[in-house]
């Protein structure tokens, strides 16, 4: 075998042996919080601290935060917490609370000693926010041709976007249990009637909004009451 061959071959052979370590993830925005249920308890991460409030209230924990070590899809946090082993483990992956339903942008699995927790962190609001929502579908049905309904969600608790014909703004607030959007107000142009009707369809439905989920295929779907849904992508 040629030596440049043989290096190669070497090299392939070393680099199988040699597990893939995790890539660093993304920093968390703190201060964090995450929360669970059966039992009750909540994690925050702020000022370089961790505290966890777990078995509703009655136990409380408090450990260094140090750097977090990388694992494949997040970040872990391990030390002594008072006395027990903590190990808390935060993923990158959409979570939806088990009691409330309402998604969150962190899942997040723990460990007190040989106790083990699961529950969900981050900003629910975060999950809306960035980039333009573009609407695939509204009630089930899909858009008339060549039209668009888009939706920006900003950090001022402000949404706005293109309803069909006219441009349109309002407010939106994150509730215990879901979302909401207060009354838009759109310009006024007049457009081809197929066009009207679907704004007018588009404004009620963003008005009835009452909770959000995201798909297990990135889709934003606000549920709105009477079971009305508005299906939206990236």
């Amino acid at each position: 075998m040629p030596r440049f061959a043989l290096v190669l071959a070497l090299l392939a052979c070393a680099s199988a042996r040699t597990p893939a370590q995790p890539a660093s993830p993304a920093p968390l925005p703190l201060p964090f919080a995450a929360t669970g249920n059966e039992p009750g308890w909540r994690l925050d991460i702020a000022d370089g601290r961790i505290t966890l409030v777990a078995d509703y209230g009655s136990s409380r924990l408090e450990m260094r935060a140090g750097e977090p070590q990388p694992v494949s899809g997040g970040r872990r946090y391990a030390g002594n917490a008072d006395g027990r082993v903590l190990v808390i483990a935060v993923f990158d992956s959409v979570c939806e609370d088990d009691m409330t339903g309402m998604p969150r942008p962190y899942t997040v699995e723990m460990t007190i000693d040989e106790q083990q927790l699961k529950g969900c962190g981050g900003d629910p609001a975060s999950l809306l926010q960035g980039a333009e929502w573009v609407a695939v579908a509204i009630d089930g049905r899909g858009l008339v041709d060549g039209s668009r309904v888009t939706l920006t969600f900003g950090p001022d608790g402000r949404v706005a976007g293109i309803a069909s014909c006219n441009n349109y703004t309002g407010t939106y607030a994150m509730t215990g249990e879901g979302l909401t959007i207060g009354k838009v107000a759109a310009t006024r142009k007049a457009c081809a009637p197929a066009l009207m009707t679907q704004e007018q369809t588009a404004l009620s439905l963003l008005e009835a909004v009452e909770r959000f989920e995201i798909a297990e295929d990135g889709a934003l779907v606000l549920h709105g009451s009477g079971g009305r849904t508005l299906r939206a992508r990236r």
